[in-house]
Order: C-alpha cells, then structure tokens, then sequence
C-alpha cells in the first residue's frame, strides 16, 4: 500500500528558500540580481532561486505580488533564404507561477510542471509554516495546520489553482483553503454485484438462442455505436427488477453489444469495409472481470469530507 510522502525540504542547493510572508517574497525578488546578457537585453527578468545556472526557477513579480516561477526561455532566429544570415533575433519567455505571495497576506498556488518530482520538493521547500505539500500514490495533497490539531488535507484538483487564506488564533498564524473541494470514492455494492453476477449466466445462456435474431451491422456506424454505448451507460441492462420480463432489457442489450463489438476488415481492392459480428462466445469472453463492473456498475458513488483523504480500498485515514 502507498504510504504518505511529505515534501519540506528545508535547503534548495544549498540555500534556505523558504517564503513565511509576502515580505519575504519581496525581499528575495529584490535582492536577487536578474541574469544579464541577451535576456536581459530583450526584457526577460530571470532571477534564479539558488543556483544561477538553473534558469527555468525565478523569483516572480506579477503585479503586486511576489512568488516563485518556472521560465521558459529560448532564442529564437530567423535567416535570410540566399545568404542564410541571421536577420532577426528574439528571445521568446513563458512564465509559469507555481506560488506567489499578495499583499493580503494570502498564498496563491497555480499548477506549473507538477508531473516531475523536483517541482514537488520545490513547492514543498517554498511554502509557508502551517502548509505542508504532501503525496499520497497518484494524489496531491496540501495539509493545513489548524487550532484544534486536526491538520486537514485538502486534495489538489489538477488544472486549478488553490488559494490559501491567513487567520490568526491566539497569536499564531494559521492557513484555511478557499473553496475546497470534496473528494468521491467508488465503492462496490455487495449486493448488487452478487445479483450481476447471478444474472449474469442466465443473460449469457439467453445469449445463445437471441444473438442471432439481432441485427447485425452491415457497415461502420459511428453514429449507432455511439447511441449503443450510451444506451449501455444510461441502463441498469442486467439485473432485473421485480416484475420486469426476462427479455425486456436483454434483448436491447444484445442489440447494443452487437453494434459496439462488431469488428470490420477493410478491403482495400474495393475500398469497402465487411462487418464481423460478435457471436455468443465473444460475447461471453468480454463479459468477465473489470469489463463485466464497467458495464453493469455495481458501485456506488459516495462523497468524503473534505480534508479526510482515503486509502484505495475506501478505507479513509485516521
């Protein structure tokens, strides 16, 4: 089982980066000299972190505020056909803010580069006491000191940025997240899985008499196969509720998997596409395991509180 991985490095190359207030912010942006030569010349403002020649890591300045970037910076040149002589050179900068600092005391943090484990010692070595920037498996997490000494862990949303707001409590500092989101598990329904499965060889046997009473698709159909996917999606096909005939929604379900597990060998002589039905037994040997729960969805969508993270098997941690 993965276990949680906490980023707080205190030293980036050597160096203490650690940002508690927008004054710090300030302070390292101002102090640190931008990289001269040709950036500077064309108006890109690079002021690395620690190590000069790590380009891509700057201190930022976006209006009022100050944080922490990742530049990308790269020349760019054009030359003349004949002669093949520079005519034009130009420096092109994209500016990604991973963290910055506002005069109101709140931390902002964008999504920049998070793939890549160096960002995430980064973050973890920029971030204020009281907001901690931690791994669990595949989730992001930042966890939140708090008066009480529950430390909440709000999840990181991929693609959006988090705002973190400052209160004080008996004059310490504490971070609250503006507008966390709620996690969602998906659990198995026991009880519903042992009637998709129990129904499951009835179906099957059904299968073997009706599949050939299907029509089968003559051509390719993006247009059917989107509504048999959809109508499988849409439809609890598989399981029957009391009172509901054997064939009521098999047979529409038989016709459905006829159009989406169709497959079509293309002829090149005669530029025409042939359509191979499924048959029972195909039918039979995709209906198993995790494409089975795909398509009868014997789970249930349950939400988390928010700042409770939860182990893979649903299990939430204490």
């Amino acid at each position: 089982m993965a276990s949680i991985k906490e980023f707080s490095k205190k030293y980036w190359y050597g160096s203490y980066i650690g940002v508690d207030n927008y004054n710090v912010a300030k302070e390292n942006y101002e102090k640190t000299l931008p990289l001269k030569g040709k950036r500077l010349k064309h108006g890109i403002d690079v002021r690395p972190l620690t190590v000069r020649r790590r380009v891509w890591e700057t201190w930022h300045k976006d209006g009022d505020a100050y944080g922490m970037a990742f530049v990308q910076s790269y020349c760019q040149t054009m030359r003349d056909p004949t002669t093949q002589r520079v005519i034009k050179e130009d420096y092109v900068c994209n500016v990604y803010p991973l963290l910055m600092f506002h005069p109101d005391g709140s931390v902002e943090f964008n999504p920049a580069w998070m793939g890549y484990y160096p960002t995430w010692d980064v973050l973890g070595a920029l971030l204020p006491k009281g907001i901690t920037y931690m791994r669990y498996g595949a989730k992001s997490y930042f966890k939140l000191d708090t008066p009480d000494g529950m430390e909440p862990m709000h999840m990181f949303n991929p693609g959006t940025k988090m705002t973190f707001i400052p209160y004080e409590h008996e004059g310490k500092r504490y971070f609250r997240a503006d507008y966390p989101i709620s996690e969602t598990k998906i659990l198995i329904d026991r009880d519903k899985a042992k009637k998709v499965r129990a129904e499951l060889k009835a179906f099957l046997n059904y299968c073997e008499y009706m599949i050939d009473l299907a029509p089968a698709p003559t051509k390719h159909d993006w247009k059917a196969e989107a509504n048999a996917d959809r109508w499988l999606e849409t439809i609890d096909w598989l399981v029957r509720n009391e009172g509901e005939e054997i064939g009521e929604k098999w047979f529409p379900a038989i016709e459905a998997f006829v159009v989406t597990f169709a497959r079509y060998v293309y002829d090149y002589k005669t530029q025409t596409s042939a359509a191979i039905p499924v048959d029972a037994g195909g039918l039979r040997d995709r209906l198993k395991g995790h494409k089975l729960y795909e398509y009868t969805r014997p789970y249930r969508v349950e939400y988390v509180p928010i700042g409770k993270p939860f182990f893979k098997n649903g299990r939430t941690m204490e």
